[in-house]
C-alpha cells in the first residue's frame, strides 16, 4: 500500500472493493486495517454528505473496466440500458471533485485500462511529504 505506515491514521475515502482491502490485512494489501470511511461510489449523489473535513486521502479508482474506445459510451441509448438494468453511473470526474475538496494528486497509477489516483486535501499534507 502507498505510504501505509504514513496513512495508518489518516482517514482514507474509497468505496467498494477498496474498502475490504484497506481493512482486511488477509486479503494482502495492507498489513494492518486503515482507517476508511466508505461511500458507496464514485458518482456525484455519493459525495453529496462528504465534507472536507471528514476525510484525509481519496482513493480514487476505477471501478469498471472502460477502454479508451468503449462504444457503449457512444450511444446513449446504451448507456441508458446500463443504467436501468446494471446500475451504471459513469464516475465524477477528477478535476470537479480535486476543484470541490481542494485535492492534491499524491500518486497515480495504471494498468490494463484499471487506473488509482491516491488524492490529499492541500491543507495538512506535510505528512505525507
Amino acid at each position: 500500500m502507498f505510504r501505509e505506515h504514513q496513512a495508518g491514521h489518516h482517514r482514507i475515502r474509497p468505496a467498494w472493493p477498496a474498502t475490504d482491502e484497506l481493512t482486511h490485512p488477509y486479503l494482502g494489501y495492507v498489513r494492518k486495517p486503515l482507517r476508511v470511511l466508505p461511500i458507496q461510489g464514485f458518482a456525484p449523489k455519493d459525495f453529496c454528505a462528504a465534507t472536507p473535513a471528514r476525510f484525509d486521502l481519496l482513493y480514487f479508482y476505477s471501478r469498471k473496466w472502460e477502454p479508451p474506445r468503449n462504444w457503449i459510451r457512444e450511444f446513449p441509448f446504451w448507456l441508458r440500458i446500463q443504467g436501468r438494468y446494471f446500475d451504471y453511473v459513469p464516475q465524477d470526474a477528477d478535476d470537479a471533485l480535486v476543484a470541490r475538496y481542494r485535492l492534491r494528486l499524491l500518486r497515480s497509477f495504471k494498468r490494463r485500462g484499471q487506473w488509482v489516483r491516491i488524492y490529499a486535501h492541500e491543507r495538512g499534507t506535510s505528512w505525507l511529504r
